[in-house]
C-alpha cells in the first residue's frame, strides 16, 4: 500500500512537470491582442455600531450615543492618470458653483500644499446603485454635559452617497 502511495504522488508530480513543459511563449504581437479590466469593485453589508461620540469644547460636552450605519455600498478602486484626476477634480469644483476658470485656478493653487505633482491618482468611486434603501443612520440619544438627560435621538433613513469619489495619491 505504500508504494501505491508513494506510485500515485510521483506521477502526480510527474503530470504538473509534462503540462509546465507544454507551455509555450507568447509573442508581443500575440501578447498584444489581450485585453484585461484593470480596477477592481467592492460591494460591502455595512453594520457599524459606535457607543459614542463626544464633543468638548472648553469643558462643554455634547454626546451621541448608540450610533448605527446599515446598508448595503458598493465601490470601484481604480488608477487614474493625474491628467484625468485634474480634469475630474476642476468637474467637482465646477459643480459647486465655480467657473472652469475659477476651479483650474484653486486646483493650481491647492496642488504643491497637498503634494500633487501631475503623478498617477487612485479613485474610490461609490456608484449609484438603483433599487437599494441607501443607507441607515440613527443615533439612539444626544446628551449634554457629563451624563446629562437625553435630548432625544436622530436619524437618516435612505443616505445615498452614489456617485461620490474620493482620490489618494503618494507625495513626500
Amino acid at each position: 500500500m505504500k508504494f501505491f502511495k508513494m506510485s500515485a504522488v510521483a506521477a502526480m508530480l510527474a503530470s504538473f512537470a509534462f503540462s509546465a513543459s507544454a507551455l509555450t511563449p507568447v509573442s508581443d504581437e500575440a501578447l498584444s491582442q489581450v485585453a484585461g479590466q484593470d480596477g477592481v469593485s467592492i460591494v460591502a453589508d455595512l453594520q457599524v455600531n459606535i457607543g459614542s461620540f463626544t464633543y468638548s469644547d472648553s469643558g462643554n460636552t455634547a454626546s451621541m450615543n448608540g450610533i448605527a450605519v446599515s446598508g448595503v455600498i458598493a465601490a470601484t478602486i481604480d488608477v487614474v492618470s493625474g491628467a484625468d484626476f485634474q480634469t475630474a477634480a476642476v468637474g467637482a469644483l465646477v459643480g459647486t458653483g465655480l467657473t472652469v476658470a475659477q476651479a483650474g485656478a484653486a486646483l493650481t493653487a491647492a496642488a504643491p500644499l497637498l503634494g500633487f505633482t501631475g503623478q498617477d491618482v487612485i479613485q474610490i468611486g461609490i456608484p449609484a446603485v438603483s433599487g437599494t434603501n441607501g443607507l441607515q443612520v440613527s443615533v439612539a440619544s444626544m446628551t449634554t454635559g457629563n451624563g446629562g438627560a437625553s435630548m432625544g435621538g436622530i436619524a437618516l433613513r435612505n443616505l445615498d452617497i452614489g456617485g461620490t469619489k474620493v482620490w489618494m495619491f503618494g507625495h513626500n
